[in-house]
């Protein structure tokens, strides 16, 4: 348990006690053996995490193996009994134990989440006239793992060209500009909704004893790759013609001022042309061509953040900011509060030692399309 403090400036920053619970193999260890946890959650890879527990009594370097089932959760004390939340799940991949001549030994257990199955191996193979469900289904099926995907594209050929199941599932679901993750033993593919993935029920606050305290706030504002249109070129077989899908800044949730600074600050319109991969109909041409507009638009803002523990934020997240001004008023036009996509966050754990106070933290990475104003 560690009491969490400091903050954004005030004197009466929010202060907790962090509850924490590994699991490895479904049995919980002590509190007092685990010194470190850090879980890593991004959009684009598979979930991490890493623990070191005191190994006197060497029970970890020589009890823990590969492939045990690990569990990490995250709560607060007070907060009622089973509010710890789940971060992470995952197998152990790596035991690291560290002795030294004073009789001090710590054991680093690293562990990934069940998409790392798909990493090892490279198959190369086809795909005709078939759905993208039925060809991510395929890919996912003899890892045990299920689907739940909005991709109902017909695709007229598919070809996994000498790649790992993991990088082929990736490249599937950027082709439309689908995030991937895991719940449980199902992987989730699906566009980005940032209605649907907004919480409303996470605000991050640069306030004292907010309940989602932003302790720190670093955004950037960059308009140099931004586009205003992108054009994917392909070939139908079957028609013997050019295929071409282009796609230009809408309204999305977030505005159009980044795509607009862009040209603003370009002198000009800013074109993309793609050529580099397969495309054999125009919906696959628009849906990548779509995919890669977004990318450049979601890179106008981006940035890092730490906020006061909270294992309720996760990766793919939609989430509000709310920055105050040194006299604590708010500014709801002020260009860099509202809405963020959290693209990756990680929850890290230190236990208290002498003259270092530890606690909980969770650092966020952050991007989207537009400022307020």
């Amino acid at each position: 348990m560690a009491t969490n403090s400091g903050g954004s400036g005030g004197g009466d920053s929010l202060q907790f006690s962090t509850k924490l619970e590994v699991m490895v193999n479904g049995q919980k260890l002590e509190d007092e053996v685990v010194t470190s946890v850090v879980v890593e959650q991004d959009i684009d890879q598979p979930s991490m995490a890493q623990v070191a527990v005191d190994n006197i009594t060497r029970e970890f370097s020589g009890g823990v193996s590969i492939g045990d089932e690990i569990q990490i959760l995250f709560g607060r004390e007070g907060e009622g009994e089973g509010s710890a939340e789940e971060v992470f799940s995952g197998q152990v991949a790596t035991v690291e134990p560290k002795y030294s001549a004073e009789g001090e030994s710590v054991v680093t257990l690293r562990a990934f989440d069940k998409l790392h199955q798909l990493v090892r191996g490279r198959n190369s193979r086809a795909w005709e006239e078939k759905t993208e469900k039925v060809i991510l289904s395929d890919v996912l099926d003899p890892y045990g793992l299920s689907l739940d995907t909005d991709l109902e594209y017909d695709v007229i050929h598919a070809y996994q060209h000498n790649q790992t199941d993991y990088e082929f599932l990736m490249h599937r679901a950027k082709m439309y500009g689908a995030f991937v993750r895991l719940d449980g033993n199902k992987v989730i593919v699906k566009k980005p909704d940032h209605e649907r993935d907004f919480r409303s029920d996470i605000v991050l606050e640069t306030k004292d004893k907010a309940d989602y305290e932003l302790r720190h706030f670093s955004p950037r504002m960059n308009a140099s790759e931004i586009l205003s249109e992108v054009e994917v070129r392909g070939w139908d077989p079957i028609k013997k013609e050019e295929v071409v899908g282009v796609a230009t800044p809408g309204s999305g949730p977030h505005g159009r001022l980044g795509p607009a600074l862009g040209h603003q600050m370009s002198g000009g319109s800013k074109k993309s042309f793609s050529v580099d991969s397969p495309i054999f109909s125009e919906e696959e041409a628009k849906a990548k061509a779509q995919s890669l507009l977004y990318d450049s638009m979601m890179s106008f803002v981006t940035g890092t953040g730490v906020v006061a523990g909270r294992s309720a934020l996760s990766a793919g997240q939609v989430v509000e900011v709310k920055l105050y001004n040194k006299d604590r008023t708010f500014d709801a036009n002020y260009r860099f509060n509202g809405r963020y996509l959290l693209s990756g966050v990680t929850h890290r754990y230190t236990r208290e030692k002498s003259g270092n106070l530890g606690g909980y933290q969770s650092l966020v990475r952050f991007r989207r399309d537009a400022t307020q104003s």
